[in-house]
């Protein structure tokens, strides 16, 4: 009977321990952007380094974060975001009609993803901003593609985006919690 006791606390203890994916050193990053300016107007993927790791390696990607199509532009986010500093690297986009076509990288660089800087303290939702990503005209039928990146006020307001995100937290989850009490 006892065994059975211990059995059963460390089982209590041991699935308490996995309720909740954060140690208090997980946060949220989000942001918004408006890509229907630029070729292939459907937000595949988007980039985000770590600064830390871009200096110590001269690497430093992240990780993808998870994108949806949301009032006129893309939500972007990721759920589980370590401490330190971060920033957006790259915009994928690609257009899709009855097959996808290549896709288009626009490179923000460690400079030009500045804008987009959070720098995570505390487990907490970190916003990263709202953008519109456009085509810059010029340079002939064979120059490179230029783009340009800029802050903008169009789109979804942040409680509006927090609303979005909620519906996308696993239930239970310490992302639901977190968003719960954000505004």
């Amino acid at each position: 009977m006892l065994l059975k006791r211990v059995y059963l606390f460390c089982l209590v203890v041991l699935l308490s321990g996995c309720a909740s994916i954060s140690d208090g050193t997980r946060a949220i990053a989000y942001g918004w952007v408006d890509v229907s300016e630029v070729p292939g107007a459907k937000l595949q993927d988007v980039l985000f380094f770590k600064y830390d790791d871009f200096v110590e390696t001269g690497t430093g990607l992240a990780d993808g974060m998870q994108v949806a199509k949301f009032q006129g532009g893309y939500v972007f986010w990721h759920f589980d975001v370590g401490m330190g500093e971060y920033a957006i690297s790259n915009f994928q986009t690609q257009t899709c009609l009855v097959v996808c076509g290549p896709i288009n990288e626009y490179r923000l660089g460690i400079e030009g993803g500045a804008p987009t800087r959070i720098n995570v303290v505390a487990p907490q939702a970190y916003f990263m901003g709202k953008y519109t990503l456009s085509e810059v005209s010029g340079g002939g039928l064979l120059a490179r593609g230029s783009f340009d990146f800029q802050a903008t006020r169009r789109g979804p307001s942040q409680a509006e985006l927090i609303a979005f995100l909620r519906t996308q937290a696993p239930t239970g989850s310490f992302t639901s919690e977190l968003l719960s009490t954000t505004r």
